[in-house]
């Protein structure tokens, strides 16, 4: 308003033949009338003044207020990530680092603490967050707010203590400050502790709370899921799962300290390679009846189809492995198994924080595929496929990986499949997290889907980029839920609102989940959860239809 008020008396004094474009200033000059030039121009002075000091205060006021995202979060856009989503940085100095994963404030990057500047609070990132919606302690906002008002508590103290230290040993002694510099500081002090509270150097202060813990509860710490809603409804670009991920790590590789059902989980892996413990040497034993090849027997394969523990020891996972295996035989592809080579992809342990067993499983397979010349990989576990595409590139292990829906579309699109038996029920899809959002994935499972005859497709409120998680991702697969309502349920009486009774899926561990979800609503009768596969290979009708079998009448008495 002081702008256009000057404007105004600059009009009325000077009376330009343009004014009629500085409407506003121009409107307001034609209230001025029977004031004198020369009083006039003491006015125009002193609200020159008024407008600068306002506009100088208001700049200076930004550090200290909501405004300062109006910097922060255009920046924070600017140096966002350009990683492919989801993106994890692996530990990479085992050999010589001191530390793991995000202990204390320092053990973020810039980037990380720059993050919390950035926050806008808006509350997208809880919108769609399945733990904050099932009552769990965690809220993403919550999050990024106590690790901003941690650091907003350690930054003035520590910048005190650095103004007021000596130089460490080694080092060289400052060279001397102007009297200027020097009473700039004083003042920074000052304020400092006006404005924070900050103690002088000496003083009594505050034992120090440890950021895992304390600042943020290991409940919250734990609820997460990695689902990533976060992360991509985010206004400001902040990354919310490589902070709980970095968090995790310090828990689990400098204290030992997480939950009894991890520990059972990371045994089994690091003494079978699967997180149910099952031997190693029964992984191939889905594939027995069906002539499926292992890349030591022929490696002269184009695909190698990684099967993946859910798929290899799994009850309802192998029917999956199975019906996909049909799928390839019939279409004429040519693939290989790794058999009872194979391993853990480590997608759990990485995401559970065991950073070093995770990279031991990743390289034991890159070792084994790149024995073989392995090129192209297709896996029906979205965690797999994320993990390989994504992340075993860090070690050496260049592939190109395929979902087993992108792969299945592509054969129907080139007629090496021919869907002409139709399926029955209205069918609704569940888009899982690391297919989605992690990877983009929505149009290939749908398109299959499409092409089955008969298909009759619903689609769920949140779905797609909006999907809800399925409450298996970030380990929580191995891990009870004690808070709250299971995510699992949540996201079943979703599917169920749409009057589905077929829920089709493209994920082992989202197929366990939903299963479970229709058991616990005692729908277990009424619907089915389905892999995409298994609904492909139905509508192919090349499956013998078994003959009912006669039941004898029980001999009279």
């Amino acid at each position: 308003m002081t702008g256009f008020v000057i404007e105004a008396l600059r009009i009325y004094v000077t009376n330009p033949p343009w004014e009629y474009w500085s409407f506003a200033g121009w409107a307001l000059s034609k209230t001025l009338t029977g004031i004198d030039h020369d009083t006039a121009r003491i006015f125009h002075k002193t609200a020159w003044w008024i407008h600068t000091f306002i506009a100088l205060g208001f700049i200076a006021y930004i550090p200290y207020s909501r405004l300062l995202h109006m910097i922060t979060t255009p920046a924070n856009h600017f140096m966002a990530s350009l990683k492919p989503a989801g993106y994890l940085e692996p530990i990479r100095d085992f050999e010589t680092a001191e530390s793991f994963g995000a202990g204390k404030l320092e053990d973020f990057t810039w980037k990380q603490i720059f993050d919390s500047d950035a926050c806008t609070r808006c509350g997208r990132c809880q919108d769609g967050c399945p733990a904050y919606l099932s009552g769990k302690p965690l809220s993403p906002k919550k999050l990024v707010q106590d690790l901003k008002t941690y650091w907003l508590e350690k930054a003035p103290a520590a910048d005190a203590a650095k103004r007021a230290g000596a130089p460490a040993e080694g080092e060289a002694k400052p060279v001397g400050k102007n009297a200027v510099l020097k009473l700039l500081e004083k003042v920074d002090g000052v304020v400092d502790w006006a404005l924070r509270g900050t103690k002088g150097v000496g003083a009594q202060e505050a034992p120090e709370k440890a950021m895992v813990g304390e600042v943020i509860d290991l409940h919250e710490l734990w609820a997460c899921t990695n689902c990533m809603y976060c992360q991509a409804h985010c206004s400001s670009s902040i990354e919310h799962v490589p902070k709980v991920v970095g968090m995790r790590q310090h828990k689990v590789l400098m204290e030992a300290d997480f939950g009894q059902e991890l520990q059972l989980t990371f045994r089994n892996m690091e003494n079978n390679s699967n997180p149910w413990g099952i031997g190693s040497h029964l992984r191939a034993d889905w594939a027995k009846d069906l002539g499926v090849k292992t890349l030591s027997e022929d490696p002269k394969v184009e695909y190698l189809f990684y099967v993946g523990c859910s798929g290899s020891f799994d009850d309802r996972g192998k029917k999956v492995s199975v019906a996909f295996a049909k799928i390839l035989k019939a279409a004429g592809v040519s693939f290989g198994i790794l058999g009872n080579e194979e391993g853990c992809c480590g997608d759990s342990a990485m995401r559970g924080g065991n950073e070093y067993l995770y990279q031991t499983l990743a390289q034991a397979n890159i070792e084994v595929m790149k024995g073989y010349g392995v090129k192209k990989i297709v896996a029906t576990c979205p965690h797999g496929y994320n993990a390989l595409k994504k992340d075993y590139p860090n070690f050496g292990g260049e592939f190109e990986v395929y979902h087993h829906t992108e792969i299945i579309a592509d054969l129907i699109s080139k007629g090496k499949i021919t869907l002409k038996k139709p399926v029955e029920g209205l069918f609704t899809f569940h888009d899982s997290c690391f297919l989605g959002r992690y990877n983009g994935l929505y149009e290939q499972p749908r398109s299959v889907l499409k092409a089955v005859p008969g298909m009759k497709l619903a689609e769920m409120e949140r779905s797609r980029d909006r999907s809800f998680c399925c409450g298996a991702g970030g380990a929580r697969m191995w891990m009870e839920e004690d808070i709250g309502e299971r995510i699992n349920n949540m996201r079943t009486d979703q599917a169920l609102a749409t009057g589905a009774d077929r829920i089709a899926v493209g994920c082992p561990f989202c197929l366990t989940m939903m299963s479970d979800g229709l058991k616990a609503r005692g729908k277990e009768e009424a619907a089915a959860a389905l892999d995409v596969a298994e609904i492909v290979w139905k509508a192919m009708g090349l499956e013998e239809e078994k003959p009912p079998v006669d039941v004898c009448a029980p001999p009279a008495a």
